[in-house]
Parts: structure tokens; C-alpha cells; sequence
């Protein structure tokens, strides 16, 4: 999955910037932040430090547009990119050279890929998805997610997670925007609604509005 993803980067790098510019003014204001945490496995290969080191304690924590901008989507995934992130291995904090994400529909059993760097990605396993919608129209659905496992992937080779499910929480997300208020009546509309129902009290003596079917 990590070399499908990689071969197109240039051209989707740039269309991903244009994209996420265009999403901005839609997504203002409107955030989900993923919380996930792990052990690397402890076999040799499965290390590129400082991303991954084999048997080290991981943490990552990343921001989201909700919607996401989307690139490259199609009904069952769509790829995506954070706002900000946060990663350590054993307590230690490692800038990630790539934001890339890709997210899938329950029926592919890979809710989530996540690109650290050129050579390695987190891979979290589970029959679910993070999101409602079809992966054209995606909304992040906050929440406690347990997965299957999450595994590494060093230089294209697989790596099985640490014993446990790992739980991906995520919080925020948008809300519905509240109804607009209904503006006072400024001083001079009631004044006009005054002499309107004064006006037709006045009629009504007189008898100018008097039903034309009935006698005088």
C-alpha cells in the first residue's frame, strides 16, 4: 500500500495544497483531533529511526479539518492530510516528514493508513470506518474506535503490532450552526404598528371597512 501511495506524490502534494486552500473557507472553525498510542514490534527489521524504533512506545495525536479536503476520493476512500501533528517514541517527540492519510470504507478491514515518512506508515486494522458518508463526502464521526492491532510498514515489509487493541479516539467535530436570531423591531416599526391598528379602530367606527353584504 505504502509504494501505491508514494508513486503519485508530486502531482498529489500540489493538488492537495489547492485542495485544502479551497476546503478552508467551508471547514473554518471546524476540527477533529485523532489520539492513538502503541509498541512497535520488537523484531529487527521493523525499525527506521527515529519513526520507528523496534520495541519503543509511540504516541500520535493529529488535528483535522471536518470535513477533510479531499484528495483522490472514490465511494469506499479518500486520501487526506492533517492540520498538525504530534508524535513521540519512548517519550520523545519526532517531527513527521509527511502528512499524508489514507482512509477506507469498514469492508477493507484498514480504516486508517498513515504516512510517517517516505519509507514507513502506521497501519491500523479493524472492521470499521471514522467517518459517515461515502468517501466523496466525507464527515468525521467522533469517538472511541478499537482496532485490531495497528502494524508498521518498514520499507514495504509488514509489521504485526505489539499484543492488544489500541483505541483511536476521536474528539471535537462540528456542530449544526445555530438559527439566526430574529432582529428586534427597531422603534420606528412599532411606532408604524401603532397607528396601523389605531387606524383601523378608527375605520371600524366609522364603518368604512363594514361587509358590503351586509344591511346599513
Amino acid at each position: 500500500m505504502l509504494r501505491s501511495i508514494l508513486a503519485a506524490r508530486p502531482a498529489r502534494a500540489a493538488i492537495l495544497a489547492a485542495v485544502c486552500v479551497a476546503a478552508a473557507s467551508l471547514a473554518a472553525g471546524q476540527t477533529v483531533t485523532f489520539t492513538l498510542s502503541g509498541t512497535y514490534s520488537s523484531l529487527p527489521g521493523n525499525s527506521q529511526a527515529p519513526w520507528i524504533i523496534p520495541g519503543a512506545n509511540w504516541t500520535l495525536s493529529m488535528t483535522f479539518k471536518n470535513p477533510p479536503p479531499l484528495l483522490n476520493p472514490d465511494p469506499s476512500s479518500f486520501e487526506t492530510s492533517f492540520q498538525s501533528a504530534t508524535y513521540t517514541v519512548n517519550g520523545n517527540v519526532v517531527p513527521l516528514t509527511n502528512n499524508d492519510l489514507v482512509f477506507n470504507a469498514s469492508a477493507v478491514d484498514v480504516p486508517m493508513t498513515i504516512l510517517l515518512d517516505s519509507k514507513t506508515a502506521l497501519i491500523v486494522n479493524g472492521v470499521f470506518q471514522f467517518y459517515s458518508g461515502p468517501g466523496t463526502s466525507p464527515l468525521f464521526v467522533p469517538g472511541t474506535y478499537t482496532s485490531s492491532g495497528i502494524s508498521s510498514e518498514v520499507n514495504f515489509n509488514f509489521f504485526s503490532a505489539a499484543a492488544g487493541n489500541p483505541q483511536i479516539v476521536v474528539t471535537g467535530g462540528s456542530s449544526p450552526p445555530a438559527p439566526p436570531a430574529t432582529a428586534p423591531l427597531p422603534a420606528s416599526g412599532w411606532l408604524t404598528l401603532l397607528g396601523l391598528g389605531a387606524l383601523g379602530w378608527w375605520a371600524k367606527a366609522r364603518g368604512i371597512f363594514r361587509n358590503p353584504l351586509r344591511p346599513a
